[in-house]
């Protein structure tokens, strides 16, 4: 995934935090809630969010109820960012299928899905 990513130069962790955003649009996140949804529950949050601020791919702000708390929302530069990588994926989706039988596939996101 992070070959895969390169090319767009975001890490697998920043595309998890847009994808998010994305999905959420045009509702805003605070960054605690992006720590929840994310698969790491380790990963720097907020270090993560802001290189996607700077990269113009999110906007961060005060929020209007706990000013020591910053929501998110991904900018448009950013859902067009996911767009192109999701039409891309489909590429890799297709490598994977090359590799991988259908029940193989299945219990990789069964995995998955165990680990978040």
């Amino acid at each position: 995934m992070r070959k895969f990513l390169h090319p767009h130069d975001i890490t697998p962790k920043q595309y998890s935090i847009l994808r998010i955003l994305n999905e959420h649009f045009p509702e805003s996140l605070s960054i605690q809630e992006l720590r929840d949804m994310l698969a790491d529950k380790m990963s720097d949050a907020s270090r993560l969010v802001d290189r996607l601020e700077k990269k113009n791919l999110l906007d961060k702000f005060p929020s209007d109820h706990d000013r020591r708390s910053n929501r998110t929302r991904i900018t448009t530069k950013g859902s067009e960012l996911i767009e192109r990588i999701d039409r891309d994926r489909k590429d890799l989706d297709a490598i994977i299928r090359e590799r991988l039988t259908e029940g193989e596939v299945a219990y990789l996101n069964e995995l998955l899905v165990r680990l978040r």
